[in-house]
């Protein structure tokens, strides 16, 4: 996603992108998008997948359920705008101890323990 306004439609893309890995039994403990660099949107999810397989085999596991959904179901998400953290990941403990217990909110120039989100929109944070 190159652009730089996050849109209900990417929004309704990465709860569906989500909701298809949970239904695949790959727990989500967080998800987000958060603006990073050169104005590009990406997806945060804090997963222990990441933990139980190993950062490049966890993203091959959800590009695999991501490219085995229905193409009519297929949630239309950017590859590349995927970024999978630990929950024991700095960020993610930051983001559990400012944010805990949030919910579809729109967050601007948000501060959160030692980590700021200048622009995004948190599905949840458990």
């Amino acid at each position: 996603m190159d652009k730089t306004t996050l849109v209900e439609k990417d929004i309704e893309e990465g709860r569906k992108f989500i909701e298809l890995l949970q239904d695949a039994g790959i727990e989500v403990n967080s998800a987000l998008w958060s603006k990073g660099l050169f104005d590009r949107w990406n997806l945060v999810l804090v997963s222990p997948v990441v933990d139980e397989a190993g950062v490049r085999e966890a993203y091959l596991k959800l590009l695999k359920i991501l490219r085995q959904a229905p193409v009519s179901e297929r949630p239309k998400i950017d590859e590349l705008s995927l970024s999978l953290l630990t929950p024991k990941s700095h960020f993610a403990k930051s983001l559990r101890r400012g944010l805990k217990k949030a919910r579809d909110l729109h967050v601007s120039h948000q501060p959160f323990g030692d980590h700021f989100i200048d622009e995004g929109f948190i599905y949840f944070v458990n």
